[in-house]
């Protein structure tokens, strides 16, 4: 699968740009080890918004739309909602995507609902604070990362390996916290 945005060159320097990513998935990361918290919730939301930045700069729309889904379900964590409600929406966000990416003709590679399922899992939990759940979402993401490495998207491996670190530290929550 070839990201069209990705034939455009890149916003400044690709190891710039990784160490962004980087930073944001570290930071998320730590928050996988904090009790559910107010520092939690902002610890997922800054690094969403790097992770986010990271995939602007590297022009890669599929990991875009990725982490504006991230983005929503990290913040919409801080409100005052039921569940239920938090979820909804990037869950809603995703079933947008997965029209965009069908007017694209993106859909066509099951490489991309994979990305689109794990975005949804993933969103869902940062809404509402599921370790579970974000743990799933984190491993299809992974899933889908190496394979779009495979396919010759660079910037996927680091996405890969951070999701990888980002599973098993939301285990670590898991087993901290939750039992």
């Amino acid at each position: 699968m070839e990201d069209t945005m990705s034939k455009n060159a890149r916003v400044g320097n690709y190891w710039v740009n990784l160490v962004i990513g980087i930073i944001g998935m570290a930071i998320a990361c730590y928050g996988n080890l904090l009790p559910y918290s107010e520092t939690q919730k902002t610890c997922y939301f800054v690094g969403a918004l790097l992770l986010l930045i990271s995939s602007i700069l590297e022009k890669q729309l599929f990991f875009i739309v990725l982490q504006i889904i991230i983005t929503s379900g990290t913040g919409i964590a801080f409100a005052v909602w039921i569940p239920t409600f938090k979820a909804t929406i990037p869950i809603i966000l995703s079933l947008l995507a997965i029209v965009y990416f069908t007017k694209r003709g993106q859909l066509q590679d099951k490489t991309t609902i994979l990305g689109i399922i794990a975005i949804a899992v993933l969103a869902a939990g940062y809404a509402v604070t599921k370790p579970f759940v974000y743990f799933l979402g984190a491993v299809l993401l992974m899933a889908y990362s190496f394979i779009s490495f495979k396919q010759g998207i660079k910037i996927a491996l680091l996405w890969a390996i951070l999701n990888a670190v980002f599973a098993i530290t939301a285990i670590l929550n898991l087993l901290k916290y939750n039992f």
